[in-house]
């Protein structure tokens, strides 16, 4: 039955991990002194008790009965549920034990007044940072901290910055001022280098004894000092213990010293100038342990985060020698930024992400910012490797939300949850969260870095109390409960608060399914409900405490919640015996040996899904106790289930005839036709309004193939247009099944689903579908809807090899079956045009008779239904001007200007004028010449810029047997313009409509160009247009023309004028001609003249005379 089991490996539940939110262990003081500005977890080891020390660096404090103004404090706050329990650390910032009482011979002056020793102290930001060995010694820094010194009776001070380091039990043991060297020995030409040092910006201190033969401890500090050498910043390295000894990260065996003024080094010093001024190298730093795999290396990585204005990070190495103490060397080797102003080093911690036991990199980038999302800050995962440290290109990165300041603070957790990984923290302080503001991001540790995601998400919401800037300071990694997992400490600056999260501990739980037949065989029912025989089913639900998680941890009950048949949205095909649910929810109780309960799953009898397998998904966690009886020992009575164990999927599967793979595999080819409609060239089928009361659709479906398998849970949905109704279904083959509508959907399922039984091989299933079209007729405007669309597509539930065959989409259009009919006639049947009236120019012309006869068009439209419409149109090509040819003499061709022709006297005419359809006709011209208003025109110019003498005129088109001149639109012997008609309202079957249009011919126009014509024909032409959703079947029936008859009956005949080149070519002519027969006529002796009683005379008389006949 169960053919697989899928346990989740990775699910992303941010909101809840095991860092508890409901018993938060909060701090605070009721002043505004930026209390939690800094954090560290410390543990007084003599007692084994647990403190958080706090920075408040605007606070005053007092010693030895002198008040220190906004001097800066270090609170101590004990691991409680008190919130105002935290005590101040006494600090002794004029104790001999220090830097300037050691170093160089300087010291206070004894003779200050108490007054001037508090002012020594004011505004020194005591709490900017802080940082515990844990259980040895911890320290504090003040980088704002003012050293008064005196040279040549000369007062002098600078902005060093000073450190305070304490014992375990809080009481002070030195005073660092590690900037307090250079100045001395450079003297105070050179103290500039040094005067706003502001060391102990960031600091670090670690303790270890690997180095040494003997078991003494030595105490390492790192301390930034972004303000020396112009805000170049530095790193300064104290060992203490064995050999105490200092270094610098720029010192080789000489001191640094720089021309401030000059922005050099000097000639007798070793300071190379490496990075820009303003840099602020030391803003940030962490120590990394045993770079490349040598014990005697550590790493230290710098944050500069102005450098180049994208920022970076700088390597130094400190090599720990036992006889010359630490020896540091800069590394060529950086990692920069990827945005301006973006700060990338503002923020670093080094944390082993990937188990491999070397310290990998979490860069913060806290202004950089997304389109339209500014500040939303970055952080960036670089991983450290044996053989080759780090290199350039980040592993990871992650980004927040705008103006979050994401990235801000960033601490290594330990491992939270015990799998082999170190988990890390990410402040984002100014993240908004309904009325308070910032979140803490959680991110869990793994050898992938894909794996390396988001595990919490803790809002300042989360907590009843009031928090701001919630994540602006971090600090993690110690276990400050006993219960062996590290907790978290959580600065609010505005708020004045901090909170401590402990982590609850993490049991790992193995879930798995037990006793399962093969498969489900839904003809088998041996479960009963109401009397209904049902397939039913059952297996052991099982849970085992992972060996050597819990520690003999008493095991609260397990609460398991399981869903079946997860997949079906809204509907599953399931439910547990008990529950008449697909969801299940039970108690158990487990240990370390397996505890199982039997889960008992029938089948619902109206299911229809006997191919897809059920799939179940199992989530289970301990039951919660109640956050008002949570002690601060009751944490590890809270284990949470690992959420890499907190999930399992199983799936069971059906018994089916579809090979040994459980494949069922088909190829279904649907195809659907329209049966009793018309189908045009363009594939579409046409609907006749009322002309038929139902549409029928043939269906063809095919389970074919040489590897085709049955087909199970086949069924074709047809969506179809709903102004049909759906009547019949006719079964041709096979026969059975049923046609359903369901969500306005007609559903035919071609098996019978409720005994699981398949659509066969090489089966075919032909039908016919019936739907009503009458309610179709009974929308008033079918022109906004003239499409009818059915949409079938043929589903099943085994795999389809070819899904692309199983749709197919037909399309009919719904028109109005109307044949109109266009008609023309004229009046009067016949016109004349003469030159015995005054041929007239536009301007000599006072009245309309003056023109010539009038002349009417009708077009006529007659519906020879069989149906009426509502809306169509009638343009009519109108010939209002005559076009003539210019022959011109150089044989160009080009037409001339056009005279008047049938000049529109009168609107169009609607004939009935009573009738109830709506005409409205524009784009035309009535009397444009304003001649009824016996108006002045200006006289239009009708002749060429040419001689008159190299023209003729002519019609392009005449008759040659009748002598009749054919005008209209198509032939290019008119000018016209488009008259354009609307029709609308109800045009019944067998109504008539006419349309009139009243003009004058103007007689002139055809007395100058068409004198020698017999007759001239004049057509103007209509043609209708109808609208989308009206089919015509006679198509040609919906133009015709219109043509006058005017015949001529001009009495003297225009003669057409010759150029005078013709008549002198004539002439010549004629004159050579003569030339050439008289010189014929003389060589043939014709005028060579005979005189009477001459002898040549007398013989050829005589031969005359003899000549036979």
């Amino acid at each position: 039955m169960f053919l697989g089991l899928i346990i989740l490996l990775s699910i992303s539940r941010i909101n809840s991990f095991n860092l508890d939110t409901k018993s938060p262990i909060v701090k605070q003081i009721d002043k505004n002194v930026y209390f939690g500005y800094s954090l560290a977890q410390h543990v007084q080891k003599s007692a084994k008790t647990p403190y958080i020390l706090v920075g408040a660096p605007l606070d005053s404090t007092t010693f030895n009965g002198i008040i220190f103004n906004n001097s800066g404090a270090i609170y101590k706050c004990p691991f409680s549920f008190n919130k105002d329990d935290c005590q101040q650390i006494p600090v002794d910032f004029m104790s001999k034990n220090s830097d300037e009482t050691t170093d160089g011979n300087v010291y206070l002056d004894d003779d200050l007044s108490e007054q001037f020793k508090g002012r020594l102290f004011e505004n020194q930001w005591l709490g900017v940072s802080l940082s515990s060995t844990i259980e040895g010694s911890f320290s504090a820094c003040a980088h704002k901290y003012v050293h008064y010194y005196n040279f040549t009776s000369r007062d002098a001070h600078a902005a060093y910055g000073a450190c305070y380091r304490f014992n375990n039990d809080f009481t002070q043991e030195y005073k660092h001022v590690p900037c307090l060297q250079y100045s001395h020995l450079v003297k105070i030409f050179y103290s500039n280098n040094y005067a706003f040092c502001q060391a102990g910006t960031s600091m670090s201190i670690l303790e270890d004894n690997s180095l040494l033969s003997s078991n003494q401890i030595d105490t390492y500090l790192t301390f930034g000092m972004p303000g020396a050498l112009n805000s170049r910043g530095l790193i300064s390295v104290k060992t203490i213990g064995k050999n105490s000894q200092s270094d610098y990260v720029y010192k080789n065996k000489t001191l640094c010293k720089f021309d401030i003024e000059n922005d050099r080094p000097m000639t007798d010093g070793y300071c190379p100038s490496l990075w820009e001024k303003y840099s602020y190298t030391g803003m940030s730093h962490v120590m990394i342990r045993k770079y490349l795999n040598n014990p005697r290396v550590n790493l230290v990585a710098s944050g500069a985060p102005r450098e180049g204005l994208y920022g970076l990070v700088r390597f130094f190495t400190i090599n720990f020698d036992s006889s010359f103490g630490p020896v540091t060397k800069i590394l060529n080797f950086t990692l920069k930024g990827f945005q301006k102003g973006s700060y990338f080093g503002f923020s670093i911690a080094g944390c082993d992400l990937n188990g491999d036991k070397l310290d990998d990199l979490i860069i913060g980038a806290p202004y950089q910012s997304r389109k339209n999302e500014p500040n939303s800050g970055a952080i960036y995962i670089y991983f450290n490797h044996k053989s080759r440290g780090f290199t350039e290109g980040y592993s990871l990165n992650f980004t927040g939300q705008s103006r979050s300041l994401f990235g801000h603070a960033i601490t290594c957790l330990g491992d939270l949850d015990k799998d082999g990984f170190n988990d890390f923290a990410v402040g984002a302080p100014y993240e908004d969260d309904k009325n308070s503001s910032g979140t803490v991001y959680i991110y869990r540790g793994a050898n992938n870095p894909d794996n390396i995601k988001l595990s919490q998400k803790i809002q300042s919401s989360h907590f009843e109390e009031e928090l701001h800037n919630f994540g602006y300071s971090l600090n993690g990694g110690v276990d400050m409960d006993g219960n062996t997992y590290p907790d978290l400490a959580i600065g609010a600056l505005k708020s004045n608060k901090i909170v401590l999260l402990r982590t609850r501990p993490v049991v790992r739980i193995k879930a798995y399914v037990k006793d399962v037949n093969q498969e489900i065989d839904q003809f088998i029912k041996e479960c009963t409900q109401d009397d209904v025989q049902l397939t039913c089913f059952n297996f052991k639900m099982c849970f085992q405490v992972v060996n050597g998680s819990t520690q003999k941890m008493k095991m609260p009950l397990l609460n398991f919640t399981l869903e079946g048949d997860v997949l079906n949205t809204g509907y599953s095909r399931v439910f547990f015996t008990g529950s008449n649910s697909n969801i299940l929810n039970k108690k158990i109780e487990i240990d370390q040996t397996e505890k199982c309960e039997s889960i008992n799953v029938n089948i619902k009898k109206d299911n229809s899904d006997y191919v897809r397998p059920i799939k179940f998904v199992l989530k289970y966690k301990f039951v919660e106790i109640e956050s008002s009886s949570v002690s601060l020992e009751s944490i590890n009575e809270m284990p949470m289930v690992h959420e890499d164990l907190s999930e399992l999927n199983f799936e069971a599967n059906f018994k089916k005839d579809c090979g040994d793979d459980k494949k069922c595999i088909t190829d279904l080819k649907l195809s659907a036709r329209f049966v009793d409609l018309l189908i045009g060239d363009d594939n579409v089928a046409l609907l006749s309004f009322k002309e038929r009361d139902s549409v029928t659709v043939s269906v063809i479906l095919e389970n074919v193939g040489p590897n085709a398998e049955p087909a199970y849970a086949t069924q074709i949905e047809i969506n179809f247009d709903q102004r049909l109704d759906f009547i019949k279904k006719i079964e041709i083959e096979p026969s059975g099944f049923s046609c359903d509508i369901t969500l306005k959907k007609l559903i035919c399922k071609l098996t019978n689903d409720v005994q699981g039984l398949p659509f066969g091989v090489n089966k075919i299933a032909r039908f016919n579908l019936t739907f009503s079209s009458t309610r179709l007729y009974k929308y008033p405007n079918i022109s906004n809807q003239p499409n009818i669309i059915f949409n079938l597509e043929a589903k099943t539930l085994s795999h389809d090899l070819n899904v692309e065959n199983n749709r197919v989409d037909l399309l009919a259009v719904l028109k109005v079956r109307a044949n109109l009919y266009l008609y023309g006639t004229r009046t009067p049947e016949q016109v004349f045009y003469s030159d015995k009236s005054i041929i007239r120019g536009e301007s000599s012309i006072e009245n309309l008779d003056q023109i010539g006869p009038i002349i009417e068009h009708t077009y006529i439209i007659n519906n020879g239904g069989p149906f009426s419409v509502h809306n169509f149109y009638l343009i009519i090509d109108w010939p209002y001007e005559s076009r003539l040819i210019d022959f011109h003499t150089e044989n160009k061709i080009q037409l001339m200007t056009g005279k008047h022709l049938l000049y529109l006297t009168e609107k169009p005419t609607k004939i009935p004028n009573n009738h109830p359809i709506n005409v409205v006709c524009s784009s035309y011209q009535v009397d444009n010449l304003k001649i009824s208003d016996f108006k002045n025109i200006q006289k239009r110019s009708t002749a060429l810029d040419m001689d008159d003498n190299s023209v003729i005129k002519s019609p392009l088109k005449e008759h040659a047997s009748s002598r009749t001149a054919i005008i209209d639109c198509f032939s290019n012997t008119a000018y016209c313009y488009k008259i354009n008609c609307s029709f609308s309202g109800e045009f019944n079957k067998d109504e008539t409509i006419s349309l009139k249009l009243t003009a004058r011919l103007w007689n002139s126009t055809l007395v100058e160009d068409y004198p020698n014509y017999e007759k001239v024909l004049i057509k103007s032409h209509g043609k209708l247009y109808l609208s989308e959703d009206i089919h015509d079947d006679r198509p040609s029936d919906n133009e015709n023309s219109v043509a006058t008859i005017a015949y001529s009956r001009i009495t003297i005949k225009l003669e057409k004028k010759l150029p005078i080149w013709i008549y002198l070519i004539s002439v010549l002519i004629g004159l050579v001609l003569l030339i050439i027969s008289t010189i014929g006529f003389y060589m043939l002796g014709f005028f060579e003249r005979k005189k009477f009683g001459d002898d040549k005379y007398l013989e050829e008389n005589d031969k005359v005379k003899n000549t036979p006949y």
